[in-house]
């Protein structure tokens, strides 16, 4: 064999190990790793309950009780949710006769927190649903005889709403006030008659605990 052509073996023998060691090399390098995604965070949730004074802008004064559920939309400054109401009151109703009404609502309910991270956190909100009514006949002033109504009525309500909230040592307790202004609109049915339309609503204050999840 020639000197050129052992020379010739031995160059393609060096380049084919040479190949094959940067091959092996490349392999065993790692791959790139993925960026790992942000963990989503959980949607915060407000459960309320509270009580307060109702005076209606018609009859005596009375009491309301809520309990109430929102949403945040991705924020602490925008809240969705429901509430359920109950209010006891002297109603002056047509003619004379004022009974005891028991007022029950089921509302849809939208708040806007301006400065959800103040120590005393403003809002104001507003409130849209449906009522039931219920005559108590067993606690009423009047003659009976002046009593031209069906005993259960409905209606549809509105509610504007303003107060502020403050942490009980907590972010997840809190304590809120807030003033109501309602527009609930009653339509009940006149004995021997057709359905009429009443206006019964008014002006309430309530205060409650917040807990937050």
């Amino acid at each position: 064999m020639s000197v050129a052509m052992s020379m010739s073996m031995a160059m393609s023998v060096a380049i084919a190990l040479t190949a094959l060691i940067a091959g092996t090399a490349a392999s065993a390098e790692p791959a790139p790793a993925k960026r790992a995604k942000p963990p989503k965070q959980p949607i915060p949730i407000h459960v309320s309950v509270g009580s307060g004074y109702f005076a209606p802008w018609d009859g005596s004064d009375g009491f309301d009780v809520s309990a109430m559920i929102h949403a945040g939309l991705g924020s602490d400054r925008f809240w969705v949710g429901g509430e359920f109401e109950y209010r006891r009151f002297e109603a002056e109703l047509k003619s004379n006769y004022k009974p005891d009404m028991n007022s029950f609502a089921l509302r849809f309910s939208f708040q806007y927190h301006p400065f959800p991270k103040a120590v005393v956190s403003p809002y104001v909100g507003i409130s849209v649903g449906l009522v039931l009514n219920k005559v108590d006949d067993n606690h009423a002033s009047g003659d009976p005889s002046d009593k031209v109504r069906s005993d259960v009525s409905g209606g549809t309500s509105i509610l504007g709403v303003a107060g502020a909230e403050v942490p009980l040592g907590s972010p997840r307790l809190m304590l809120f006030g807030e003033g109501r202004l309602g527009n609930t609109s009653d339509l009940w049915k006149r004995k021997g008659g057709n359905y009429q339309t009443d206006q019964i609503d008014g002006i309430t204050a309530m205060g409650g605990l917040r807990f937050r999840f």
